[in-house]
């Protein structure tokens, strides 16, 4: 006779079924999309209140400039004050801290923490700040392409081994 334990269908230490599991995931699954939906709709609506208020500004050049600063200051000034007074755990990519608490050192960050980042991404974000490096990174590889193969040739020239090991190694 095949009992779910022996066909596999029962996890280790007796938690539950596979099919349990399965549904489970897909919940968490649709769950995750509608609040990365929900943040990506509001970006757009940030950005393009950004944009109106800047399309405002350039008609009243000194107080259009001023509101425009004082706003988008503020915007960033919230979001930090959200990330440090609620949720210092919110620093950051959460990465880190994740491979700490999958390994039993820390415990999780507490549920306030996904509403705290939501806000304050879309705070900060809104206001014209890019969220991590990436933007950044994307953009400096694209603009130093062009000039790759002549910063190889003056190392090479310079005997700078190390540096062009290491270039060649992003590339």
């Amino acid at each position: 006779m095949n009992t779910e334990r022996e066909s596999g269908a029962q996890l280790p230490n007796g938690h539950g079924s596979l099919v349990a599991l399965a549904l489970l995931a897909l919940v968490v699954g649709a769950t995750t999309g509608l609040i990365c939906a929900g943040f990506r709709t509001a970006l757009e609506h940030a950005d393009r209140f950004r944009d109106f208020l800047i399309g405002w500004a350039h008609g009243h050049p000194i107080p259009g400039f001023v509101l425009v600063m004082v706003a988008c200051s503020l915007a960033t000034f919230l979001a930090a004050w959200l990330v440090f007074r609620l949720a210092p755990h919110a620093v950051g990519s959460g990465i880190p801290h994740v491979e700490v608490v999958l390994r039993g050192q820390l415990p999780p960050a507490p549920y306030g923490l996904g509403a705290v980042k939501f806000a304050g991404g879309i705070l900060s974000i809104g206001a014209g700040l890019a969220l991590g490096r990436s933007p950044l990174a994307r953009n400096s590889e694209v603009q130093l392409a062009p000039i790759t193969p002549v910063l190889m040739m003056a190392m090479r020239r310079m005997g700078l081994v190390l540096v062009m090991s290491c270039l060649r190694s992003v590339h």
